[in-house]
């Protein structure tokens, strides 16, 4: 009897461990697919949009600052004409025509937001005066949080004004007043600690800065210009963010800043500042004493000062993917082999895998996916982007969708899905 409790009892620890293990488990991710939204389990979150949707309707994966893929955004725009009536000429193509969006004016705008398994989690609507399509848009608060996001009503240029709103259209902050010039508009930049609106005037250039509750906050300097310092050749995301302000100092001399992501200053008084494409490293000219130059890396997450140039790391990694590639023994001829890099601008940079290409008569040019040791993967696919996780978007035959590195559909459908017939 006893014998029997103990493994009853050892049974119920076993299932109880196993439930929560599965809580622990890290929930799909979502991808931008198609024009639609699909997660990393194959399951279709949103579809979509039909030929004759755009641009009234379209899709957008929401990422935090951490990289995480948080929401599916789906936003629906109320046109204030109909499409046809936006159709504009090109003279040299004998009477053509293309939809220009700086004619798409939106009276509104619906912006519905799924979780990753296809639930809707929320929903709001801005009904507005006649606005270009671009100026009634979401901002998503780098850390995720989606009642900490912000819609900007940007009303420049026809009324001289803007507006933040909070995720469910409430009014946070507005300016008005303002001269916009003929075309200009308020240029964005989301960080951790704070939103910085950009926009000219005929009285100059200015960038204003708010909280992510709405409220003003005052920098260092009265800072005209910003934008947000990439790290070009790595994953863009979750890498420390930083930005570069320009300001007026008190001798009339222009300066630069760099700040962090919650906007205080890490380097100053600098005269210039280029990318020299080293991921993350800057070549900078101190804008006093006898202006010396030098490089600045802000890799690490704090700025560190270099005598010596770096070199470009992308150049190194090229003449190691050239040795890999010369060494590999692979069960197939290949006219290239080229390393795939991620296929999402957010997450720019180097993947594990290396993409084989060989003629396939009648098809013409195939690819197969190899990893390091040049071991076929995935075989026979026209396309292939690489997402992270192992996971890939492809194009095989006539069928397209997800699939894993070990060669198995996760999403698959017909390439014929958009066709009516």
């Amino acid at each position: 009897m006893a014998k029997k409790l103990l493994a009853v009892w050892l049974l119920f620890c076993l299932t109880l461990a196993g439930c929560e293990n599965s809580a622990e488990q890290e929930p799909p991710w979502l991808v931008e697919y198609d024009g639609g939204v699909i997660n990393t389990a194959g399951q279709l979150i949103i579809a979509p949009p039909a030929a004759d949707a755009w641009p009234y309707l379209y899709n957008d994966v929401l990422y935090s600052q951490d990289g995480r893929s948080c929401y599916a955004m789906q936003v629906e725009s109320q046109l204030v004409e109909e499409l046809e009536s936006l159709l504009q000429p090109i003279p040299e193509w004998d009477g053509r025509y293309f939809y220009s969006t700086d004619f798409f004016h939106v009276s509104g705008r619906t912006f519905r937001f799924y979780d990753c398994f296809g639930e809707l989690v929320h929903s709001v609507s801005v009904d507005t005066d006649e606005v270009p399509e671009r100026n009634l848009r979401f901002c998503f608060a780098p850390n995720g949080d989606l009642s900490q996001s912000i819609l900007l009503l940007d009303q420049l240029e026809t009324n001289g004004r803007y507006q933040l709103l909070d995720y469910n259209g409430n009014l946070l902050a507005e300016k008005r007043g303002l001269q916009g010039l003929e075309g200009s508009g308020v240029e964005v930049t989301a960080a951790p600690g704070f939103l910085a609106l950009r926009y000219a005037t005929l009285d100059g250039h200015w960038v204003d800065f708010y909280g992510w509750d709405g409220q003003p906050l005052q920098l260092a300097q009265n800072y005209f210009d910003f934008e947000q310092l990439n790290f070009y050749g790595s994953r863009q995301l979750n890498k420390p963010l930083f930005y570069k302000a320009r300001y007026t100092n008190a001798q009339g001399r222009r300066r630069y800043d760099i700040l962090d992501g919650e906007g205080h200053v890490v380097a100053g008084n600098l005269l210039g500042i280029k990318d020299i494409g080293a991921s993350g490293v800057y070549s900078v000219t101190q804008g006093w004493g006898n202006n010396v130059s030098c490089w600045l890396d802000l890799r690490s997450g704090r700025p560190v000062w270099l005598t010596e140039n770096p070199g470009r790391p992308d150049y190194r990694a090229y003449a190691a993917d050239d040795k890999l590639i010369a060494a590999m023994q692979t069960e197939q001829e290949y006219k290239y082999i080229f390393r795939i890099y991620y296929g999402d601008w957010r997450n720019y940079g180097p993947s594990p895998y290396f993409e084989g290409h060989r003629l396939l008569e009648p098809r013409g040019m195939v690819y197969d996916v190899l990893d390091e040791n040049g071991r076929v993967l995935i075989s026979g696919v026209s396309s292939v982007q690489y997402i992270g996780d192992d996971l890939f978007i492809v194009v095989r035959g006539f069928s397209r969708g997800l699939m894993n590195a070990q060669g198995e559909w996760l999403y698959q459908e017909s390439i014929f899905t958009d066709l009516d017939d």
